[in-house]
């Protein structure tokens, strides 16, 4: 009877584990899963694809100098052009967003591992707990496997996906006033100070 009450108790309590860090893992990966419902991931992603065009040789101006060059060079003029013919190397602005906006990216993605990993853990964990064996066995089982999360600080690794997360969203926040404001002084000002607003609002409702 002990066996089987302790069996009872302890499966209300692994089914509840189990629901609590789905529930939260299930969150993260729709918010960042590299697929449809990845939003955050998608809108990163998006951004990427037109920061990195940052870091490309301006072959444009590359030729021009070049044709410039050659055009002196016909007409006799011994004068070297003003434009260097290399192609301009990307500015250290650009530089850094792109760092960042990848960095944001790789967090993102680390989460949504991380998360998936999880899920697979706590599948294993309440499958290995309900083997077809006697009471007592299962409950030994279970009392290892419980062990192994608790010594593993499973808990707390769940607890720090949402803190990888939100520093994702807060680099790919800097590195997206630091874009706009390559674009437009105005815009760029603008959006950092929605920036700056919304941080110190989820600053304030952490503390609270």
């Amino acid at each position: 009877k002990v066996w089987k009450l302790y069996e009872s108790e302890a499966d209300k309590h692994d089914i509840e584990l189990a629901e609590t860090w789905k529930g939260e893992t299930d969150a993260m990966l729709i918010f960042v899963r590299e697929t449809a419902t990845g939003l955050f991931s998608a809108v990163v992603s998006a951004f990427i694809i037109e920061t990195y065009k940052t870091l490309l040789p301006d072959t444009g101006s590359a030729t021009v100098a070049l044709l410039t060059q050659l055009v002196a060079q016909s007409s006799g003029s011994s004068a070297s052009s003003p434009s260097a013919v290399s192609a301009s190397a990307a500015s250290t602005t650009a530089i850094r967003i792109n760092i960042l906006m990848f960095l944001s990216l790789f967090l993102s993605l680390t989460c949504a591992l991380m998360s998936t990993l999880i899920q697979q853990w706590t599948r294993e964990y309440l499958q290995y707990s309900r083997l077809s064996a006697p009471p007592h066995k299962r409950g030994r089982v279970r009392a290892y496997l419980f062990q192994g999360l608790t010594k593993f600080q499973m808990r707390r690794v769940v607890e720090s996906i949402p803190v990888l997360l939100h520093l994702s969203v807060f680099i790919f926040f800097f590195a997206f006033g630091e874009f706009l404001h390559t674009v437009n002084h105005t815009v760029g000002f603008a959006a950092r100070c929605c920036i700056i607003v919304l941080l110190s609002a989820y600053s304030i409702l952490s503390v609270l």
